[in-house]
């Protein structure tokens, strides 16, 4: 492999790692989370993560996005790169302003008008969730603007910044002023503005300030259009802490929170190694040859199981894991959190089929999607919920998660892309299969009769994949070590 090649393949490496930090920070917090803030206080840290959600949407307009896009457009002349960048950094600033002017004045009647409890106020949290909202976005453009640029170093120490600043200020306002949901809040709020301050005054000193209005209608012609999407994607990833919130006490939000916070584990993680192979399987579609679908093929293989027995792994070890390190408080997980990890292996389906829309520019798609499993997880979780209770919400997850790949391999067949070889993968979904039904089977069983201790049906889904990967895929797996030896990005 060249030089160049190792150090691109490095530096992607160092991409992935870094961009797992936002979620170390909560995993690795996990225990003293569990010590220190109360399951009802942990429902209010829920509500700040769902209000910074959709503030971000509108703080931003998708400038975000459309910065990582647009910037390709000037970035062979550094004085328009310096004029897009202070045009996106103003914009935010100016919007940031906007919003927080009418929040000001109106939030607490939004909030009181949306939530059942009134503990979640504006007055109380919104500012501090406005200022991690602002950072955090501030923080994006910058590290997408280094990443663009190349510069490793300097985006390492915005990352690394961020994180320990955020994580120091939320130890504080926890450990140290035990102040709970506003001490997680506000130390959150002052490490982030803290980094994000310093970011624009310094590359504003450096580099003054420039506003193209050119600039900001290019960007905002790529990106008004993602909005309505982006609102139907926040809405669909907190509806089921909005039902919860709505049909249940605080405290079964924050229990909810802590097992979701575990769990999301797993989705950064497939993102990271598709975000990994995903170059490769782009060039390989592009060439349309045998070979290469037969290799994208593999890829696809490969991926699925690698995930499958991560997410396997994952419910075997859940509650061993939660009896060592997770206070007493929080161990009433146990009873769901295993379910919360298994949806996931809708969304590797989820990803695998939406590679050829992607490929072929069918993104239009998406904002479908997002609406049709929107609706499908507000009828599943009305549903359910009054019959199963907090189990309800599991069972909505599970149906909307499905639903999604389900919408997702529909449009699949509508554009005809189904046939191509590379998404045939029936012994992979015959293993998801039994995964899934029997874990399933063996958890209703022993939920009825309570035959076994919880932990030990939860290595049920590990043995069966595991004997499911050898009669499958055991002469095979030789063939797949010549996907490891060739650079990814070849």
């Amino acid at each position: 492999m060249s030089s160049s090649k190792k150090t691109l393949l490095k530096n992607s490496f160092l991409y992935v790692v870094l961009g797992f930090l936002p979620l170390a920070a909560n995993v690795l917090l996990a225990p003293v989370y569990s010590r220190f803030i109360s399951p009802d206080e942990f429902g209010l840290v829920a509500l700040a993560a769902i209000f910074q959600g959709f503030l971000t949407v509108f703080i931003c307009f998708g400038l975000d996005g459309g910065f990582s896009r647009i910037y390709f457009n000037y970035h062979k002349k550094e004085k328009l790169v310096k004029g897009l960048m202070s045009t996106t950094l103003l914009a935010f600033i100016a919007g940031g302003v906007l919003f927080w002017v009418i929040l000001y004045f109106s939030g607490d009647f939004i909030f009181r008008s949306l939530l059942q409890n009134e503990q979640f106020t504006f007055s109380k949290y919104g500012n501090m969730v406005f200022f991690t909202t602002f950072s955090t976005a501030v923080h994006a453009i910058f590290l997408s603007y280094y990443r663009n640029r190349e510069e490793v170093l300097t985006y390492s120490l915005v990352s690394l910044s961020f994180f320990f600043t955020s994580v120091f200020g939320i130890l504080i306002g926890v450990v140290y002023f035990k102040a709970e949901a506003i001490g997680n809040v506000t130390g959150r709020a002052i490490g982030a503005t803290i980094v994000s301050t310093i970011l624009l005054l310094n590359y504003f000193i450096k580099h003054g300030i420039k506003f193209k209005i050119d600039y900001l209608k290019n960007s905002l012609f790529y990106s008004l259009p993602l909005i309505p999407y982006l609102l139907l994607l926040m809405a669909y990833n907190n509806i089921d802490k909005i039902m919860i919130e709505r049909n249940f006490e605080l405290d079964t939000l924050g229990l909810y929170n802590f097992a979701f916070l575990l769990a999301s584990v797993i989705s950064v993680l497939i993102y990271a190694i598709f975000n990994a192979v995903s170059p490769h399987i782009y060039k390989l579609l592009a060439e349309v040859k045998g070979q290469s679908l037969s290799e994208v093929k593999k890829i696809n293989v490969l991926f699925h199981l690698i995930v499958l027995g991560i997410i396997t792994l994952a419910i075997a070890v859940i509650i061993p894991v939660l009896k060592i390190f997770i206070s007493e408080t929080y161990q009433a997980i146990q009873d769901y959190v295993s379910w919360l990890i298994l949806v996931y292996v809708f969304q590797v389906y989820y990803v695998i089929y939406t590679v050829p829309l992607f490929f072929h520019n069918k993104t239009q798609v998406l904002p479908w999607i997002s609406l049709v499993i929107l609706i499908v997880g507000m009828i599943s979780n009305i549903v359910f919920i009054p019959m199963f209770g907090i189990y309800g919400v599991c069972m909505a997850l599970f149906v909307t998660k499905f639903t999604q790949f389900l919408v997702a391999y529909l449009f699949v067949r509508h554009y005809k892309y189904h046939k191509c070889d590379y998404l045939s993968l029936s012994k992979n979904h015959v293993i998801s299969t039994l995964v899934v039904l029997s874990y399933g089977a063996f958890f209703l069983i022993n939920h009825v009769r309570q035959f076994f201790a919880p932990y030990l049906i939860n290595i049920i889904p590990l043995a069966v994949f595991i004997l499911a990967v050898v009669f499958f895929f055991g002469r095979d797996i030789l063939s797949f070590r010549h996907i490891f030896k060739k650079p990814l990005y070849e």
